[in-house]
């Protein structure tokens, strides 16, 4: 069968087949030539005689870090063949391979090292904002099966990069295409940096929020709060639950008796683990509970996982949104049962932040897997508003939160798959 020349998916109007072309033909592509060759010694302070060296940064995504060495124009002159102007894409050939970057139009003239590519797009013949996704789409795949090199893989040959084909439609349509995805691109980055943002500030409070080590008051509070918060000692404060050990391969997806796992704690589960909304794994065999009757967990029970590979050892979440459902605390956990009553999500909130887990830090054994014990949390300090109002008043504020950047972060997920889906479907 004659391969298909025209997409899945495109715009309304367009119906002409597109030609094939090879990526040679629609840019020129100059690798940097030096690295290890260029020592830092002939690096010169920017001046009226310096010419600047693009070398990749933690290209990853649109975050590009270009460091900026300096080079005499004398020097540059030599490398004449490897200068960037304004309007140049740079694309990175090791790490995170085929990343790019544009220079603006208003650039200095610059020179690339060995771990970027200079690609000037002939404009005659393809848009640079399709040009991009073309390029992106077919680097990943090639890199995929010729990539070279262990630690850092490096970008194909230039000869095989050069052959390879691309399917392009006219340039009306590249600009609607272009546009489009443009777009897409800014919705996708909006909600990024919303998300992002949201998390930040939640790290903040988080710091402000809970007073820090043997303080009594935190640097930020609601208004009409002033009293001074209590302290109590942990073992005071809780008593501990019954954990099960078993293994993921002794748990399901589906049957009578919920278990909360250590490692969906540490990636998976927030501060306040709702129960009615959070899927969680059941044993396989239920006539377990019957070991663990008076160690059922309730609303308010806070889980620790007492094992992790870093200093996330500690991280809980306190059990909320629990009617009729049966659940027990899984392998490497310590539940607990607070003494007295809390608001509802203050604990998990304030256990995980570093006011508490700080406490944590000196109490943490082990090299290659940290844990932590029984017996060193009992001698922690718990902390807590007197006032239940002002607990919820905390509890709320972060759960509020916790709703928007996970709005965010479904609505990023959302776009990311759409552009996937349109990738796949508007080129051939």
């Amino acid at each position: 069968m004659e391969e298909s020349k025209k997409p899945a998916l495109r715009f309304k109007g367009f119906h002409d087949d597109w030609e094939q072309r090879k990526l040679g033909e629609i840019a020129d592509y100059k690798k940097g030539p030096f690295g290890s060759a260029l020592k830092k010694e002939i690096f010169i302070p920017k001046s009226e005689n310096s010419v600047k060296v693009y070398e990749q940064q933690n290209a990853i995504g649109k975050n590009w870090k270009l460091e900026r060495y300096f080079i005499t124009k004398e020097y540059a002159n030599e490398l004449k063949a490897f200068e960037t102007h304004g309007g140049d894409i740079l694309v990175s050939c090791a790490g995170t391979i085929g990343e790019m970057y544009e220079l603006p139009d208003n650039s200095e003239v610059g020179v690339i090292n060995q771990a970027l590519m200079r690609v000037r797009v002939n404009e005659k013949i393809i848009s640079k904002e399709l040009y991009k996704l073309l390029f992106t789409n077919m680097i990943d795949d090639f890199s995929k099966e010729h990539s070279n090199g262990s630690a850092m893989k490096n970008i194909p040959p230039f000869a095989d990069l050069k052959a390879m084909n691309v399917m392009l439609p006219t340039l009306d349509e590249q600009e609607r295409i272009g546009a489009y995805f443009n777009k897409l691109d800014h919705l996708i980055t909006l909600h990024q940096r919303k998300y992002e943002s949201l998390v930040n500030i939640k790290k903040a409070m988080l710091e402000k929020m809970f007073p820090k080590n043997e303080e009594v008051v935190p640097e930020l509070r609601f208004a009409g709060f002033t009293d001074t918060w209590e302290q109590r000692k942990f073992n005071v404060s809780f008593d501990f639950l019954q954990n099960n050990a078993l293994s993921r391969a002794e748990l399901s997806n589906d049957g009578e008796v919920m278990n909360v796992h250590y490692g969906d704690i540490l990636v998976k589960y927030g501060e306040v683990l709702d129960i009615a909304q959070e899927e969680l794994t059941y044993l396989q065999d239920s006539s377990i509970m019957k070991k663990y009757q008076t160690s059922l967990l309730r609303n308010g029970d806070v889980i620790i996982a007492d094992a992790a590979e870093d200093e996330t050892v500690g991280k809980c979440s306190e059990i909320a949104g629990l009617s009729i459902e049966t659940v027990l605390s899984g392998l490497h956990t310590i539940p607990c049962r607070p003494a007295i009553k809390f608001a509802e999500g203050y604990l998990g909130y304030y256990m995980n932040s570093d006011a508490y887990h700080d406490q944590l830090l000196p109490l943490i054994q082990g090299t290659k897997i940290s844990s932590i014990s029984k017996s060193a949390i009992q001698d922690t300090e718990i902390v807590y508003p007197k006032s239940e109002k002002e607990q919820t008043a905390i509890s709320t504020y972060f759960k509020h939160l916790d709703n928007l950047i996970t709005l965010h972060q479904r609505e990023l997920e959302k776009l990311q798959n759409i552009k996937k889906s349109c990738l796949e479907k508007m080129f051939i």
